[in-house]
């Protein structure tokens, strides 16, 4: 997202221009913009915000021209402006109550909720999200909303209230992201990709969703993440199909965990129902699960199982091994942490994640000269060297600590294999 702390001061008038349409002061942002010209990298700013204008005054048609005009850049920033020029106004949101598309309702009445909020009407947010999740019961936000305000109670209008980073990730989680900030106004992430397709030519790449397809029924949820089948097979699946299940049980495994919420009944039902679809199924589920397990150790046999899986699948990859070890360690179980690190030591070729999970695992087990003599085994190997040498330099504490990041990022960067 931009940050528009970091604007040159003629950018105030920019900054001050989204506050006011985030607030519904149309005439105030109209003004601010009529103020600057768009400069350099500032024109995809000044054009999403101009978007934005148009659509707070009901000028959808000249919005949608603008927005694409702005994308068409190219500009790094553009596609997070975008969700910003495709956050709604009240009035806005309530013409969407009318949309053919389940999912694009229960948006709208989220939206809804969230004026509620800000309007200390508790029980009228309740009524909106109930609304939403008639309207599309999977629908991802409507869920998240709703276990924010059980847990907040009457409190949850103060939430709205609070600056800066979230008084307590317990209670909040991911769901911060579904609260209004400078440069994103209220526009959950679920729907960004939904919002972005809906506003602007899809291009050739995209792949359609007939209306019956596992593939509307996931977007319509508001599901992004493909790890069970690719978008093309989606399309071509019937909604029922038990790959979108899975694909809906996952998102609310990490969704769950994102949410620091006990989430292993959850990861139980993923992964039974998995393994009884089929073998690639399976393997997928497993590897979201030892990356899930490596942040929660919650998950404890669980994840041991599913690298287990995975192991079995492929003895010779390191990386399932140092998975593996990893997770023993995590358990507290030492002859098998030492058996799985053994095995992975063995194969080749040494790849940086197995690198980063095996180190601190080893450290763990109290194998130092193991790990030296790992070190400089991966300083021969020109593309681990500076990880090497990070890893000699940590003490293990900031070693685990980095871990669950670069985990993250390469589950949610990983795609699904044609099935």
């Amino acid at each position: 997202m931009s940050d528009f702390s970091s604007f040159p001061p003629r950018g105030d008038a920019l900054r001050l221009a989204l506050l006011a349409l985030v607030e519904g002061d149309v005439p105030a942002a109209a003004s601010l913009l009529d103020l600057v010209a768009p400069q350099g990298d500032e024109s995809v700013d000044h054009s999403s915000l101009v978007a934005r204008l148009f659509w707070a005054q009901g000028q959808d048609q000249a919005a949608r021209a603008v927005l694409g005009a702005a994308l068409a850049t190219g500009a790094p920033a553009a596609l997070a402006l975008a969700s910003v020029a495709l956050c709604d106004g009240p009035e806005h949101a309530r013409r969407r109550l009318d949309s053919p598309e389940p999912g694009e309702q229960a948006d709208a009445a989220c939206d809804l909720a969230l004026h509620s909020l800000r309007a200390d009407d508790l029980a009228g947010a309740w009524r909106w999200l109930e609304r939403a999740h008639q309207a599309c019961p999977e629908h991802c936000e409507t869920a998240r909303w709703r276990r924010m305000l059980e847990e907040a109670g009457p409190s949850a209008p103060l939430l709205l209230r609070v600056e800066g980073p979230p008084p307590s990730a317990r209670l909040l989680g991911d769901v911060w992201d579904l609260l209004p900030t400078p440069d994103r106004g209220w526009l959950a992430p679920e729907r960004l990709l939904r919002r972005i397709l809906a506003a602007t030519d899809p291009g050739p790449d995209l792949v359609l969703a007939p209306a019956d397809s596992a593939l509307a029924r996931l977007r319509q949820a508001g599901v992004t993440g493909r790890v069970f089948a690719t978008e093309g097979d989606l399309a071509g699946l019937p909604a029922a199909h038990p790959l979108a299940d899975l694909e809906l049980r996952l998102d609310r495994v990490l969704s769950l965990e994102r949410e620091e919420r006990p989430l292993l009944a959850a990861a139980q039902g993923l992964w039974q129902q998995a393994c009884a679809l089929d073998a690639v199924a399976c393997q997928d589920a497993a590897q979201a699960l030892v990356t899930l397990g490596t942040r929660r150790p919650a998950l404890g046999a669980l994840a041991l199982e599913a690298a287990g899986v995975l192991v079995e699948h492929a003895p010779r990859e390191p990386l399932w091994r140092s998975y593996q070890a990893t997770l023993a360690v995590q358990a507290g179980a030492r002859p098998p942490a030492l058996q799985a690190a053994d095995a992975a030591l063995g194969l080749e070729p040494l790849d940086s994640m197995s690198l980063f999970l095996l180190v601190p695992a080893l450290r763990a087990l109290g194998m130092g000269p193991v790990v030296q003599h790992l070190l400089e085994r991966a300083h021969r190997q020109p593309e681990l060297a500076e990880l090497a040498d990070w890893l000699e330099q940590d003490p293990l504490p900031a070693v685990q600590a980095v871990i669950s990041d670069r985990l993250r990022s390469r589950f949610d960067d990983a795609a699904p294999a044609p099935r």
